[in-house]
C-alpha cells in the first residue's frame, strides 16, 4: 500500500501455501497476494507492493500477469478465498432471511431451503390443443416426406396408417338413378 512515496512491501504467511503457490518465488506469492489484495486491477501496483523496483515492475507486472504458473496460483488462492468467505455469506444470508423488513427475505429463505437440500420446486403444465383432423395430420406429413424425397407410403405403413394418394373432383350435381353412357362420360369429363 502506498503512503507517500513509499510502497509498503506484502508479506505473506508460507505456512499454508498451496501447491500452486509453493511453486513460485517468493516476489511471484507476493505479487498474486497483492494482486488479491488490490482486486486484481493494477498490476503494476501488485508488482511495486511485491517488491519489484519501479522500472521493473512495468515489463515484470505484464509478464507475471500471463504466467501460466502465477495464473494457476491466482486461480488457487482466489477460491481458497471464496471458499473461507462463505461462512460469512452464509451468516448474512441467515441474517435477511431472518429480517421481516428486508426486500431480500423471500429471495433469502429460498436460497436457504435451497442450499440445505429442501428445493423448492415449481410445477408447470403446458397444454397443446391441435384441432386438425387425423386425414389433416397425415396428409401434412406425407407433404413433408416427399419435400425430404421419402416415400410417404411406405413410411406411414410402418406406423400402421394407410396412405392413398388420389386426387378427386367434388360432384356439384349426382348421377341419375340410371346413368347412360353419355352421362358417366360428362361426369368423368368434369361436367358436373
Amino acid at each position: 500500500m502506498k503512503t507517500g512515496t513509499a510502497i509498503v512491501r506484502i508479506e505473506i504467511e508460507t505456512d499454508h501455501l498451496g501447491p500452486a503457490m509453493r511453486e513460485l518465488t517468493e516476489k511471484q506469492q507476493r505479487f498474486v497476494v497483492a494482486l488479491l489484495e488490490t482486486g486484481g486491477t493494477n498490476e503494476y501496483q501488485a508488482a511495486r507492493l511485491a517488491g519489484y523496483g519501479e522500472m521493473g515492475a512495468r515489463t515484470r507486472s505484464y509478464e507475471l500477469a500471463r504466467n501460466p504458473r502465477v495464473l494457476a496460483a491466482i486461480k488457487e488462492e482466489a477460491l481458497k478465498r471464496m471458499q473461507s468467505g462463505a461462512l460469512m455469506a452464509a451468516s448474512e444470508l441467515y441474517l435477511i432471511a431472518g429480517d421481516r423488513t428486508h426486500k431480500d427475505q423471500l429471495k433469502a429463505i429460498d436460497m436457504l431451503l435451497n442450499r440445505g437440500g429442501l428445493i423448492v420446486e415449481t410445477k408447470h403444465t403446458l397444454t397443446v390443443q391441435d384441432n386438425r383432423t387425423d386425414d389433416e395430420i397425415v396428409a401434412r406429413a406425407a407433404k413433408f416426406m416427399k419435400e425430404m424425397g421419402m416415400d410417404p407410403k411406405a413410411a406411414l405403413a410402418r406406423v400402421g396408417v394407410e396412405y392413398v394418394e388420389a386426387e378427386f373432383v367434388e360432384v356439384t350435381k349426382p348421377l341419375p338413378a340410371e346413368p347412360t353412357v353419355d352421362d358417366l362420360s360428362d361426369f368423368l369429363a368434369g361436367e358436373n
